[in-house]
């Protein structure tokens, strides 16, 4: 990594996941640019966190999907807000959520 910014390369992290499970990334990497994050539906400064853009799918959009999803027999898990939610406690949801350092929820 040092030798890539020696040669003047910006890095930065972009992830599908939520900002939370990249924080400890970009701290490890000593990182100093936006962070792009949940597919990149948001990009947050970083140290700082603040949001500089988000574009979230319309909830209405999100239950049509997941009805389909689920009609399909998919298992389906939402990030909001650094929080998943999931339909109920599973030992994937258990494992994700210790690995990712993000809060699940049974909803």
């Amino acid at each position: 990594m040092k030798a890539v910014r020696e040669k003047g390369v910006k890095v930065t992290l972009v992830t599908g996941r939520p900002l939370v499970s990249a924080l400890p990334f970009a701290k490890l990497l000593n990182l100093d640019l936006p962070l792009i994050t949940y597919n990149g539906a948001c990009i947050s400064s970083y140290p700082e966190g603040q949001i500089i853009e988000k574009t979230p799918i319309s909830m209405d959009v999100a239950r049509e999907m997941f009805g389909e999803l689920e009609d399909a027999g998919y298992y389906v898990k939402v990030y909001i807000e650094d929080t998943l939610y999931v339909e109920e406690t599973t030992r994937a949801a258990i494992e994700f959520s210790g690995i990712f350092a993000i809060p699940f929820v049974i909803d």
